[in-house]
């Protein structure tokens, strides 16, 4: 693993290892990966979730009628889905954040703006109007 990989939760430095193991040093696929990291770790979160689905409804049919069954099957999919997107376990698939580290991503980004600004010497109403325009500061 490599040092800037530490920043990510488990499941994506896990990903990160396999890819790295098929494609061995080469850089774009792991880089690709992480563009679009939300959305796949999305897509697997809720492909777990039809596999839910689908589990319960084949467990229970038999037990309930078709209307209950699916609303079981349906209600437990979607508990999942939340949970492991925007809910308490977001964070390990690097679909949410808690507060400390929104607060973390933040401060790191105002402090690289800073620094930035003051190695170009701008000034302080040149700075902010570079960060409100989502700028890039090179």
């Amino acid at each position: 693993m490599t040092e800037p990989d530490k920043q990510y939760a488990a499941f994506t430095r896990i990903v990160l290892e396999v890819i790295r193991v098929f494609t061995g040093k080469d850089e774009k696929i792991p880089n690709l990966y992480l563009k679009w990291l939300t959305l796949f770790n999305y897509a697997v979160v809720c492909g777990v979730g039809v596999l839910i689905n689908m589990f319960i409804i084949q467990g229970i049919v038999a037990l309930l009628p078709l209307w209950q069954a699916d609303l079981v099957a349906i209600l437990a999919a979607f508990l999942w889905n939340w949970m492991n997107s925007v809910g308490p376990l977001g964070q390990y698939w690097d679909l949410s954040f808690n507060l400390s580290q929104k607060n973390k991503v933040r401060l790191n980004q105002l402090a690289k703006n800073l620094s930035i600004a003051q190695s170009k010497k701008l000034t302080a109403n040149d700075a902010v109007s570079q960060l409100l325009d989502g700028r890039e500061n090179q």
